[in-house]
């Protein structure tokens, strides 16, 4: 049975799948000591962990069921690489598979995985080449629009600000426009989150 959060007298799924995603890393790190392989495990799957998050802190972007679905695959996961019959090779694929279970048809949960990405992108890996001062701005920008999206923002408004980043995550973006575009970007979810 999946655990939640309660305010207002709703339940919010997504505490057990956060918890298993991490307990997931935790137990990989003793089974594989490649550092390359944990890093992109770890980036996989803090996609998950951090939709997670913010379905049980309030957003509500993880039904019971989803969460549930999720919870089964990384568990029979995790008996597949002990049990031998799954090669560390195809790990990574396969946590994508659960991730695109999660968002496929979830624009709000679809559009915290693109920022979680693009987060990577620009902050971590700085595929951009951007400075620090920007990766700066760009993580304030972030954390201000990851607390925008709440369980009363509507798909449509999720969905074309999530179609406007993957726009903006494949496309090369110099630095002197790159937080205007992000901006421009996600303008409407914030017009939105302003203007219930």
């Amino acid at each position: 049975m999946s655990h939640s959060t309660k305010e207002e007298g709703f339940s919010y799924p997504g505490l057990s799948l956060f918890e298993k995603a991490f307990d997931f890393y935790s137990w990989y790190l003793s089974y594989d000591i490649s550092l390359s392989k944990q890093w992109a495990l770890f980036e996989t799957l803090s996609l998950i962990m951090q939709i997670a998050k913010l379905s049980f802190e309030g957003a509500a972007l993880l039904s019971a069921q989803e969460e549930e679905e999720a919870l089964k695959q990384l568990q029979e996961l995790s008996e597949a690489i002990s049990g031998g019959t799954l090669k560390k090779i195809d790990l990574t694929t396969i946590i994508e598979k659960i991730i695109t279970k999660l968002i496929d048809n979830n624009p709000r949960a679809k559009l915290v995985a693109l920022l979680t990405r693009l987060e990577y992108k620009v902050c971590i890996h700085n595929t951009f080449d951007v400075s620090q001062e920007v990766q700066l701005l760009f993580r304030q920008e972030l954390y201000k629009l990851l607390q925008a999206i709440k369980r009363t923002t509507p798909s449509f408004i999720a969905g074309t600000v999530a179609r406007d980043l993957e726009q903006l995550y494949s496309e090369p973006v110099e630095e002197k426009t790159f937080l205007k575009k992000f901006k421009d970007s996600v303008k409407w979810l914030y017009q939105y989150s302003d203007n219930p």
